[in-house]
């Protein structure tokens, strides 16, 4: 499959309106910059990597739902949920808020599941269903204190289509406290057999599968997860070590204007033998890794890049790698305030 590289920029005086009009329960008309995303994403064979530069205010946020609408556009479902990568995990909650007050206006705030245990009850199957209904039976103040810790990190809407479909909508929050929280509910209600962040993950990544997710993350957790390198100090030195290479490398072609460039040294290097030394791993390590990317294996949106800096900017380079070697990975964003991040090398 071809990469296409796509920029454009969006003058920060005027934002055009589109004509194009997204219904749900209630409608949103797109700016043009949304409308010409959406293009993007509905053409669902090529890979793309696209540079998007628009004002703080414009609606960039808005762009981490542009392939539902590519769902809803095209009649059937090419994309099961979008990535939001964020500088901090600040930014991410905040941003994570704006989206739910988006979905409340688009789908009804009466079709949002009341908490994180009702939204995991009634998208997570029957059998999870009689587990939870048990542990809050039988261990209520338990399972009300693991709750409190979730509900804020993980939502859930229901959109029922106009051919009576019903169509799942999840938030989540993914720092190592929401995964923990997630953990010790599942475990505590016995969905899950240890207490185990990874088992976890591999809960949302395949239990809920069959709904659109969004996941707001900040650039090193999923990368530091990917590469299994909590603990593994040897591990985390390899992995920094490709990264500052690599973010020596797009400074460089960044400070010739030539990140197109860049993006293609990249991807030559993604062989079997670049895999093996210079990051010290196999294909297979790699693909037992698989499941992971049934959670996180979805269109990314890098946002606020002009806020990245130090081990975050690193940590892109490195989790950028890894989503352009993911071949299922079809869209990737790269968002940005400003139309350039000045940049001096030394």
């Amino acid at each position: 499959m071809s990469s296409k590289f796509i920029q454009f920029f969006t003058p920060p005086l005027y934002i055009e309106e589109s004509d194009k009009r997204v219904r749900l329960k209630g409608y949103i008309r797109l700016r043009g910059f949304q409308h010409e995303l959406l293009k993007i994403f509905m053409d669902t064979e090529s890979k793309d990597v696209v540079l998007l530069s628009a004002p703080t205010g414009a609606g960039k946020t808005l762009t981490l739902l542009l392939p539902l609408f590519a769902n809803l556009e095209l009649g059937e479902a090419h994309y099961y949920g979008a990535v939001g990568i964020y500088p901090s995990r600040e930014l991410a909650k905040d941003q994570m808020a704006s989206v739910a007050n988006m979905l409340d206006a688009l789908i009804g705030e009466e079709q949002k599941l009341s908490g994180a245990v009702e939204a995991l009850r009634a998208l997570g199957g029957s059998e999870v269903r009689k587990l939870l209904e048990k542990y809050e039976n039988e261990r209520g103040e338990e399972c009300e204190k693991a709750a409190r810790k979730l509900d804020e990190c993980l939502m859930a809407w229901v959109y029922t289509t106009e051919d009576g479909r019903e169509l799942p909508v999840i938030l989540f929050l993914s720092t190592s406290d929401s995964v923990e929280a997630l953990a010790a509910l599942l475990h505590g209600a016995g969905i899950i057999e240890e207490l185990s962040n990874m088992r976890a993950l591999e809960f949302l990544a395949t239990r809920l599968a069959s709904c659109y997710r969004v996941i707001f993350a900040v650039p090193e957790y999923p990368y530091l997860l990917a590469g299994r390198a909590y603990g593994e100090f040897h591990a985390i030195g390899a992995w920094l070590r490709v990264a500052l290479r690599e973010l020596a490398s797009l400074l460089a072609h960044y400070e010739r204007g030539d990140l197109e460039g860049w993006f293609e040294a990249l991807l030559r290097k993604m062989s079997r033998q670049a895999i093996r030394d210079v990051l010290q791993t196999t294909r297979e390590e790699v693909g037992r890794l698989k499941w992971l990317f049934g959670l996180y294996g979805l269109p990314v949106f890098f946002d606020e890049f002009h806020l990245y800096s130090g081990f975050s900017l690193a940590s892109f380079v490195s989790l950028l790698y890894a989503y352009l070697r993911e071949g299922a990975v079809r869209k990737i964003v790269i968002s940005s305030a400003t139309p350039r991040k000045i940049v001096r090398i030394r």
